[in-house]
């Protein structure tokens, strides 16, 4: 039998608290070493600030998203959703187009009269019930005579 399971103890009143407060430390500590491990190495994020020319971050963001694009196609990286790539090639185009002095996003703003939509569409049915008429005018079989 393992250490680990000769090792097991059963909960009882006695020992119930200990066993609950070793518990919570033993997560306590699992917690605190993956949120340092996810945590940027100072020494890191500076050799990248001082391998990287600032010039070059738009054109490497659009390389960036056209290999991720690629990767997600291709089946290479696990996508739990479409949102997931979706969210960070728009992230990677925005920065490219940001460094590129482009814009992000366009807005339009329009005003639409009720009265010249409504005669609008009523035209353009009256246009679609006229064509349907001619064509189904022309392509209606046509009778030979009486038989005289």
């Amino acid at each position: 039998m393992s250490d680990k399971v000769s090792n097991l103890q059963p909960f009882t009143r006695e020992n119930a608290a200990e066993m609950g407060r070793r518990g919570g430390l033993k997560r306590a500590e699992k917690a605190a070493a993956r949120k340092a491990a996810s945590v940027p190495d100072l020494d890191g994020v500076l050799l990248v600030l001082d391998r990287f020319n600032r010039d070059e971050l738009g054109p490497r963001a659009a390389a960036c998203a056209g290999l991720v694009i690629a990767r997600v196609a291709a089946g290479e990286v696990p996508v739990r959703h479409a949102g997931d790539a979706a969210a960070l090639v728009t992230a990677l185009v925005d920065v490219a187009r940001l460094e590129a002095g482009e814009a992000t996003s366009h807005v339009i703003a329009a005003r639409v009269n009720v009265d010249a939509t409504a005669d609008r569409v009523r035209a353009l049915q009256e246009q679609a019930r006229q064509a349907l008429a001619s064509g189904a005018a022309s392509t209606a079989p046509e009778h030979e005579g009486s038989g005289s």
